[in-house]
């Protein structure tokens, strides 16, 4: 079968509509390609790149004659800082048109090369609160305020914490030269937390207290361990209570104390050093190991050391107890009798009388290092503030001297802008910029001397109750902190008057 023939006139309109077709839509894909290319914004005829580099651009400052105002604004210039380009300022510069106020003409400079000086002043804002107060000793100077302070800082660790464990076996109830070994033990222990610094926190915790020290109440004697004084500051009337709460009578479970004391230790807030005063007449007695007690406290995150003052101790007794204070990383002492056991405790207020003295090195280390760090800044600030406005002030001049000299402004002009320049910024902002250092330093200055007197008085306090119980005088010579001499630099502007403003095309930017 033949297929049927198409007349060659037929066929023309066909090329014709393709070819129309295919140039339509090549055409019309140019003109999509151009636009996704370059969008323009329908609103101001720009391209999005040209959007987006505005939209990145500093925000420029308001111009503003009040010092406030200058101060607070946080418009920045385009080629402000370390992006000045002279070139590009020039160009903008001549691109601006005849004719413009002073206000304009302010506007246009601020906007080119004007800089911000909010920041500075939030640094001064923040050196004249700074707050050098030290957590040593009481530092309160009222009672109330004292009292106010103790329930804020109810659950922060004390600097010093002290833990004593005190032998209620039945062995204490024998008599020595000078009294009973409980009586006695019970008052050189009160002695002794007395003489602990102010801010020291103290508990007590006595083991063998309960049942007795026949066979059939070891088991009950050697699980009980109770601490009797919670931790807190010592307080004269509860600390009595608590002594007498409990008498000599059972077994004697010297681990078990130990790790009972652990676990109080790491209920509290870690202080800065944690002691443990143990108190016995005997060796463990209910099959625990009181070495390896003392060791794992003193390796734990508390990094307890853990004393012995053995009371009336065989030699048998001696090594085991002295081998427990070694294992806690301590000192064991021996004693026999009432003055023994005075004497020995007033020979631990050495280490607390080097806890005083390390506490308020450390206290001082603080305050200096606080205000070496903020004087500084201090410092610092003030000279980036004066070198900001002094920049500010040589570009905006430049850029309108160099606006007279092309004629686009007056001499008039000249005078007014430029007195806004110099007076009413690089004048006054430096002013501002030097009481505002003088201020903030003035307030460092007294952080410095007040906390460091406060910090001086509480050691020098802390350790008259130390020399107290020890019955030794030391002698304890302190210091003195001083202030910084600040002085700032007169500024003397630039005189503008009729009689001596450059005429417009005067050439003032040879440089």
């Amino acid at each position: 079968m033949k297929r049927p023939l198409i007349h060659r006139t037929a066929m023309i309109p066909l090329f014709i509509f393709l070819f129309l077709a295919t140039g339509c839509s090549l055409i019309l894909g140019d003109s999509l390609q151009d636009s996704q290319e370059s969008p323009k914004n329908e609103k101001d005829g720009k391209t999005e790149e040209e959007s987006q580099q505005e939209a990145a651009a500093p925000t420029p400052p308001q111009p503003h004659v009040e010092l406030e105002d200058i101060l607070a604004d946080e418009g920045i210039g385009r080629y402000a800082e370390d992006r000045y380009d002279k070139e590009k300022v020039k160009k903008e510069l001549d691109a601006l048109p005849e004719g413009l106020s002073d206000e304009e003409i302010y506007r246009e400079l601020l906007a080119l090369v004007g800089e911000s000086y909010r920041s500075y002043m939030d640094t001064f804002d923040q050196l004249e609160q700074a707050d050098y107060t030290q957590n040593y000793g009481e530092l309160s100077v009222n009672a109330q305020e004292g009292e106010r302070r103790k329930k804020e800082e109810k659950n922060t660790a004390a600097s010093l914490r002290v833990e004593i464990l005190l032998d209620a076996s039945g062995s204490m109830a024998a008599k020595v030269d000078g009294g009973v070994k409980m009586d006695l033990a019970k008052e050189a222990i009160r002695e002794f937390a007395e003489s602990l610094p102010a801010d020291a926190s103290v508990s007590l915790r006595v083991y063998g207290h309960e049942g007795s020290n026949q066979k059939n109440d070891q088991a009950l004697s050697c699980k009980k361990t109770e601490q009797v004084y919670s931790p807190g500051p010592y307080d004269p009337a509860l600390f009595q209570k608590a002594l007498d709460r409990f008498k000599p009578t059972g077994w004697t479970p010297l681990a078990g104390a130990i790790e009972a004391a652990e676990k109080d230790l790491l209920r509290e807030p870690r202080p800065e050093k944690t002691l443990v005063y143990i108190v016995s007449d005997g060796v463990e007695t209910c099959g625990g190991d009181p070495a390896e007690a003392a060791r794992s406290l003193h390796q734990s995150d508390i990094e307890a050391v853990v004393n012995i003052i053995g009371f009336d101790v065989d030699n048998q007794g001696q090594q085991q107890l002295k081998a427990v204070a070694d294992a806690g990383g301590g000192s064991y002492r021996t004693v026999n009798d009432k003055h023994s056991l005075s004497d020995v405790m007033k020979r631990h207020a050495a280490d607390l009388n080097r806890i005083n003295n390390l506490s308020y090195e450390g206290a001082v280390k603080n305050i200096d290092e606080s205000y070496s760090r903020d004087n500084q800044l201090n410092n610092q600030t003030h000279s980036a503030m004066l070198e900001a406005s002094k920049r500010e002030r040589a570009r905006m001049n430049y850029a309108l001297n160099h606006l007279l000299e092309r004629e686009t402004i007056t001499s008039e002009n000249w005078i007014k802008v430029g007195t806004w320049i110099d007076r009413q910024r690089w004048k006054d902002i430096g002013n501002r910029a030097d009481s505002r250092w003088r201020k903030a330093g003035s307030h460092l200055d007294s952080q410095l001397r007040d906390n460091f007197n406060q910090v001086q008085n509480q050691w020098q306090e802390n350790g008259r109750k130390i020399d107290e119980l020890e019955n030794r005088t030391r002698v304890r010579i302190g210091g003195y902190r001083i202030g910084k001499a600040r002085i700032g630099n007169p500024r003397i502007p630039n005189v503008r008057h009729h009689l001596n403003a450059p005429k417009p095309g005067t050439k003032l930017n040879d440089d």
